[in-house]
């Protein structure tokens, strides 16, 4: 039964995550913690398996036939950032961890920061059209910026999530379905480099392989229905769904910290 739960989160978040460029791991972890899936590591890496076989997918359509609208000039920089900063949020997370003793404390401070930051961009997304974009000066730009992102995302877990497409808005100007392919790419690269890192740190927490096996299929399955359910869609309708999955994250989170304090 817990499996069938599992699948259809995974499905579900990745479908979602694929639509609004958030990876999916932002409610794929949040939720797992709700239901004692297991142990703070073990769900970040299960996640993170989940986030990267669903943004693998849909870089790979996203490269492959079509035209892509995706600016490798621009996305490399962004992604190259990210992969390192997803290293250095990696590190930080393990150093919570230690510093605390506990994991379960470690979890209650991702909750907090993960909700302190979905509050902000929720803000962010109802008032952008009154704000004023900041353009970053230059491709090379990319860099620092997707060092932030990359920390926030890792230590949180997420596998990217709402603060990519805030930084996309605020710094390119993008509109968001343009945002959305961006920072697909930005978590694929930042993924695979994060569970790069833990796989030669021989810091693979213990999971079951048919966990792992299921989740990433089902992260695929998101990928597919997302990126059909994504052409159908208009900007303002993946900003509304965007919103409406950030109010459901932010509710999930209290009732975690609540759950690990």
């Amino acid at each position: 039964m817990t499996h069938i739960i599992t699948v259809i989160i995974c499905i579900a978040a990745s479908t979602l995550g694929a639509v609004c460029g958030i990876g999916g791991g932002i409610i794929i972890k949040p939720l797992l913690d709700l239901i004692n899936y297991g142990s703070v590591q073990t769900v970040n890496f299960l996640s993170c398996c989940t986030v990267l076989s669903m943004t693998t997918y849909s870089i790979i359509n996203n490269f492959v036939g079509k035209k892509s609208e995706i600016d490798i000039r621009v996305a490399m920089p962004l992604a190259a950032g990210a992969a390192l900063g997803g290293v250095g949020g990696k590190y930080i997370f393990d150093w919570v961890v230690d510093f605390t003793g506990e994991a379960d404390t470690a979890g209650a401070i991702q909750s907090v920061i993960l909700a302190a930051v979905i509050a902000g961009s929720i803000w962010y997304t109802l008032n952008k059209e009154k704000i004023k974009p900041e353009l970053a000066g230059s491709n090379a730009a990319g860099i620092p910026i997707g060092l932030g992102l990359g920390l926030v995302s890792s230590f949180l877990g997420i596998g990217g999530g709402p603060i990519n497409l805030i930084f996309l808005f605020y710094f390119y100007g993008f509109e968001t379905k343009k945002a959305v392919k961006y920072s697909l790419f930005i978590i694929f690269l930042s993924q695979f480099t994060n569970l790069a890192v833990t796989v030669m740190r021989s810091n693979v927490p213990e999971f079951e392989p048919l966990a792992l096996v299921l989740m990433m299929a089902a992260g695929i399955c998101g990928g597919i229905l997302g990126r059909k359910l994504n052409k159908k869609l208009s900007n303002k309708d993946v900003d509304k769904l965007f919103i409406a999955f950030q109010v459901l994250v932010v509710l999930i989170c209290a009732v975690n910290f609540i759950k690990m304090m």
